[in-house]
């Protein structure tokens, strides 16, 4: 029975090799000539048997019964062995071994021919996965209240598949106003008066992987708008004389001044 055993090579390379084998196995008894250098000085029958091995190439370790048996060659090389069963291995390369065990019968021959040949087998490069990818979202540090906010998302991603882009806002007073579902957002800052507007951005490729699912966010300032107190009525008087319009005037500079930051209106 013949077996072929390999072994995997288990450094990382990108090559496979595989060994081809053609065996020409023969069994014959052994010539006239063969048998007679095996008798002994008294005619004796044979005492020991014989594999005849050659490989193409040549130079391959031999190792019969587990020892060292020298080197295949690319002519016929003949090995005596006693009778009984030995088993035979030449080790090629990439660490692939050829073995066979041999039932060996004095005065009889058996034959080993084996080609080898490596075959490359390419195997394809798995693909770097894009994830994760870098996501930067910027809006304006600052704006009036009522000013239109603008988020704007850098998405480092180089993979095949399209991006699907999810904005939230905060607080539930801002609302987006264009660009959901795209890498740019506007927003209205209109009520918030003081507080900040928040965007949330979340970025996938639909894959699933969690490390294609990249989260960024940015916020922007919204000054207050400035506070007006409700004008009060000072006089009101119809104008007699001049004087008398004089002094109301008069008081009503008095007032002012008392009050830092007011303003006087006359309405006549």
């Amino acid at each position: 029975m013949l077996r072929l055993r390999g072994t995997k090579d288990t450094s990382a390379r990108a090559v496979a090799f595989t060994a081809l084998f053609a065996l020409l196995a023969c069994t014959s008894l052994l010539t006239f000539g063969a048998r007679a250098k095996q008798k002994d000085k008294k005619g004796q029958q044979p005492t020991t048997g014989r594999i005849e091995v050659s490989t193409n190439p040549a130079g391959y370790p031999i190792t019969i019964d587990g020892s060292p048996a020298g080197e295949t060659t690319d002519y016929v090389r003949a090995i005596e062995l006693a009778p009984g069963t030995h088993t035979v291995e030449i080790l090629f390369p990439n660490n692939t071994r050829w073995s066979q065990v041999f039932n060996i019968v004095a005065g009889r021959k058996n034959c080993i021919a084996l080609n080898y040949r490596p075959r490359t087998i390419s195997i394809p490069a798995i693909a770097a996965s894009p994830c994760p990818y870098p996501v930067n979202v910027t809006s304006p540090a600052q704006v009036n209240d009522g000013d239109i906010v603008t988020f704007s998302a850098d998405v480092g991603y180089a993979g095949p598949s399209a991006l699907n882009y999810t904005w939230t806002v905060s607080p539930p007073a801002a609302r987006i106003l264009s660009g959901a579902g795209t890498p740019t957002i506007t927003v209205d800052s209109s009520g918030l008066n003081g507080r900040r507007v928040t965007a949330i951005l979340v970025v996938d490729d639909g894959s699933g992987d969690r490390n294609c699912r990249q989260t960024a966010q940015a916020a922007t300032g919204v000054n207050a708008l400035p506070q007006i107190s409700t004008p009060k009525r000072f006089d009101e008087f119809p104008s007699i004389a001049f004087d008398d319009d004089k002094a109301r005037l008069d008081q009503m500079a008095i007032e002012l001044q008392n009050s830092p930051g007011s303003q006087g209106y006359i309405i006549a």
